[in-house]
């Protein structure tokens, strides 16, 4: 994890404000993200490539009691030059399960699945994961900060080669109650995959403004 990471989650963390009281039993929710990524990648024998782009997504929540199942999926497209005569596309998508171990931590495991797709042909990762995810409100009772931080336990790769290590975390600040049923937030994560030896590295950044309905 990044140092820009870390700082921002002590930041959000040590903000003034109380734990999230009792949340409603039940609920649905749905929301869109735009998002800016930001795809590093470097080697141990020097070379490196750093492209960037955009991507759109789609997410939705569904709880009962202290359990709940999140869903995910995002896609877009990065460009190696400013022409975008050499682009890649990047998909993600998530299932997990949730587990509220209090009303302000959640314990998440499930699977994230990411391809990369150039000419070349395409590159698939299946990560086996753990999530931890705390939120807290910083401006009662509208405005909510979270940190959430996961670690791979195992993953699965379609090429040649192993990955080392695979974790990564996301900070963020949601606006509810001001808006009803809707909800806004701007998130910001990381994520860091060490391949063969850690010959290879890749991390990818995202800036995530999203909107959605329902929850909490």
């Amino acid at each position: 994890m990044t140092r820009r990471l870390v700082v921002a989650a002590v930041c959000v963390t040590a903000l003034g404000g109380s734990a999230l009281g009792a949340q409603t039993a039940n609920w649905l929710a749905v929301g869109a993200s735009a998002n800016r990524i930001r795809l590093q990648t470097r080697f141990a024998t020097g070379a490196s490539s750093d492209v960037s782009g955009s991507a759109l997504g789609a997410s939705g929540d569904i709880r009962r009691g202290p359990v709940a199942l999140a869903l995910g999926y995002w896609q877009g497209r990065v460009d190696a030059d400013p022409a975008g005569t050499q682009q890649q596309d990047v998909i993600d998508g998530y299932a997990l399960l949730v587990m509220h171990a209090q009303p302000w931590l959640g314990v998440k495991v499930g699977a994230e699945a990411r391809s990369y797709v150039t000419p070349a042909g395409t590159e698939r990762w299946v990560f086996w994961q753990v999530r931890l995810r705390a939120e807290r409100t910083i401006v009662n009772p509208s405005v909510r900060g979270h940190v959430e931080i996961w670690h791979a336990l195992s993953t699965e790769v379609n090429t040649q080669g192993t990955v080392d290590r695979a974790q990564g975390g996301e900070v963020g600040l949601t606006l509810q109650r001001a808006l009803g049923p809707l909800w806004l937030r701007m998130a910001y994560g990381i994520d860091d995959v060490r391949l063969n030896g850690s010959e290879r590295r890749q991390t990818l950044e995202a800036l995530a403004f999203s909107v959605g309905y329902g929850g909490r």
